[in-house]
């Protein structure tokens, strides 16, 4: 650096680290949002006034941000926070950072719900973050929905607590630390699930594996074991009209399809491909 203070140098300064380290794909947009995090400027702002002075606060934090994503911290984790669904969410690395896919899950529930007019008793198992309940739950704003955010880790309920009360949801979405949907009763109209589904093998490989927690990735020998427990819980407490939505993994569309028939031979078993064209989501329709 040149002894400047400005936005528009240190912004550069950011954007050259995050490239010439190759710990980002994008370093501009990456940049960009780490300093939308700590000056609190909208991006446009940013950029229409690169001459605006930072504070030695402000470039203290921006360094350190930037020195984490160099040594290979997600930048979700950095910024503590990330979008989901047109939504922010409050972020550790107790939790899984929400994906683009994901959101797939929640269309869908929503789409289900607008035709709904009784009330709706939800639940999304390993709630995480609580990104799925609380985006669904959000989008209606209505005390139509009662739900429970259900996940075994204590850590994972404190961060979707936070998010629960963040949207003022508090009155009609419950965090509770449970087995899968052990601790719920009959009837359950709707069902969402991201559980861990990447096989334990694949999962030791993959780069994911080493930032984010192993309880929230690792589904056993094949991936499908906790859903194999989910389904088979869930035989007996689906009200008549109901729907389960399931995130699996791309290599589980026959187990998928096969134990959902075999266990809801009434119902609509189908699989919906994400945005690459992968089998992604299981939904068992009763109707």
């Amino acid at each position: 650096m040149n002894g400047s203070d400005s936005v528009g140098e240190w912004l550069d300064w950011a954007r050259r680290e995050l490239q010439t380290s190759g710990c980002s794909d994008t370093p501009s947009i990456e940049a960009q949002w780490i300093f939308e995090k700590v000056t609190g400027a909208h991006r446009p702002e940013l950029l229409s006034h690169p001459e605006k002075p930072l504070s030695d606060t402000e470039i203290t934090k921006i360094r350190d941000m930037v020195e984490k994503v160099k040594e290979g911290v997600p930048l979700p984790y950095v910024l503590g926070e990330w979008s989901f669904f047109g939504n922010t969410f409050q972020i550790t690395p107790d939790v899984l950072i929400p994906r683009p896919e994901t959101e797939i899950l929640v269309e869908q529930a929503i789409e289900w719900a607008k035709n709904r007019l009784m009330p709706i008793r939800f639940a999304d198992v390993g709630t995480g973050c609580g990104c799925i309940a609380v985006s669904l739950l959000n989008y209606f704003k209505s005390a139509r929905f009662t739900g429970a955010a259900i996940d075994l880790s204590d850590a994972a309920l404190r961060v979707a607590r936070r998010n629960i009360d963040h949207y003022r949801l508090n009155e009609v979405l419950f965090p509770i630390r449970g087995n899968l949907t052990e601790c719920l009763s009959s009837p359950l109209d709707l069902v969402c699930a991201n559980l861990p589904y990447i096989p334990s093998e694949r999962c030791r490989s993959l780069d994911v594996a080493q930032n984010e927690p192993l309880l929230a990735l690792d589904g056993g020998e094949d991936g499908f074991d906790l859903y194999r427990m989910l389904l088979r819980d869930l035989t007996g407490k689906m009200a008549k009209e109901s729907l389960i939505l399931c995130e699996i993994d791309f290599s589980q569309k026959r187990e998928a399809l096969s134990l959902s028939r075999q266990l809801f031979p009434d119902a609509s078993v189908t699989i919906k491909e994400d945005y690459a064209g992968l089998s992604r989501l299981l939904m068992i329709r009763k109707s």
